[in-house]
């Protein structure tokens, strides 16, 4: 009776684990519904995951499995399905259209004449050009003396074309022996 039994239980068991193979213990377009929402209000993604109750890896599983197109296999062999799609399209939708209002709302305080939101809009969407380049970071690492020229792209001009004779010489360490180093604030 006992070999029954222990056989019964692994059939059974196989035939769970066939029935739940690649299914989700969340309902992803209830879930997804939620987190798209929260997504709309301005939530971040774990946070809108919180709020829906799905954990954020399984989440970004569906996410994922969405991306990679219908059909597809995970390595964890599960098998993209419409839901994920749907999800994956989604949440890119509702997270372009968060960017978008932002933007036109910033644009909006541009025409009604505030300099501050042109200098930040200018600075973040033309970097290069209007982008704030006073905190600029640099490491040295060197036991033996060196000296550095520093010279940056965007500071080139008729005033300063370059080489070695426009550079300034701004940290030479090891000079002098007073602290490791000596400022020489663009004199040479």
């Amino acid at each position: 009776m006992a070999e029954k039994t222990k056989a019964w239980r692994r059939i059974n068991t196989s035939a769970k684990m066939q029935k739940n193979r690649n299914a989700q213990q969340h309902d992803i377009r209830t879930a997804g519904e939620i987190i798209i929402l929260r997504l709309s209000k301005g939530d971040f993604f774990c946070v809108a995951c919180g709020r829906a109750g799905v954990p954020v890896k399984t989440a970004r599983e569906w996410l994922n499995a969405g991306r990679r197109g219908l059909g597809s296999v995970s390595s964890a062999h599960r098998v993209c399905r419409e839901e994920h799609v749907w999800f994956y399209a989604e949440v890119m939708r509702v997270l372009a259209e968060v960017e978008g209002n932002a933007v036109d709302a910033w644009t909006e305080e541009i025409k009604r004449g505030n300099w501050q939101a042109a200098r930040d809009f200018l600075a973040r969407r033309f970097r290069k050009r209007w982008g704030n380049s006073e905190h600029r970071e640099i490491q040295v690492r060197s036991k033996a003396p060196a000296e550095i020229h520093l010279t940056w792209g965007d500071d080139l001009g008729p005033e300063n074309p370059g080489g070695p004779l426009y550079d300034q010489v701004l940290f030479t360490p090891f000079e002098s022996g007073a602290g490791g180093g000596a400022a020489n604030d663009g004199e040479r």
